[in-house]
């Protein structure tokens, strides 16, 4: 698997994992994902995306107890201030990683795209 499909399959696995689906898993994964695709080919600024998805992703991935799992046997060994303050930043670092990768990777499709259709007037 590529780099860029990694990080894809691993978000289309933790999406599974939401208890909040309101159809099967695989519809609301598709919808999902369907919507990040509409916000991600929109004509928003870049800054606007990466806001819509983060909204996005806060609404069905549970990074809350992804951060837990993250901390293991840790996560008892921090007060309630240090666990709610790693909660915020983990969740933060876990969307922007993954909101600018899909990002990046309909970029780098697009200027792919964009390369196969200068060859192909040639």
């Amino acid at each position: 698997m590529t780099r860029v499909k990694r990080p894809i399959a691993f978000l289309v696995w933790l999406c599974l994992a939401s208890p909040a689906w309101a159809a099967g898993p695989l519809e609301y994964t598709r919808t999902e994902l369907e919507q990040a695709r509409a916000i991600v080919n929109s004509d928003q600024t870049h800054n606007d995306k990466l806001a819509a998805l983060s909204v996005l992703f806060a609404q069905f991935l549970d990074t809350d107890t992804m951060g837990r799992a993250a901390l293991g046997k840790h996560w008892s060994s921090f007060t309630p201030q240090q666990q709610t303050e790693f909660l915020v930043l983990f969740r933060k670092l876990f969307q922007r990683t993954y909101v600018q990768e899909l990002l990046l990777f309909e970029k780098r499709r697009r200027g792919k795209r964009r390369h196969q259709n200068r060859d192909a007037s040639r």
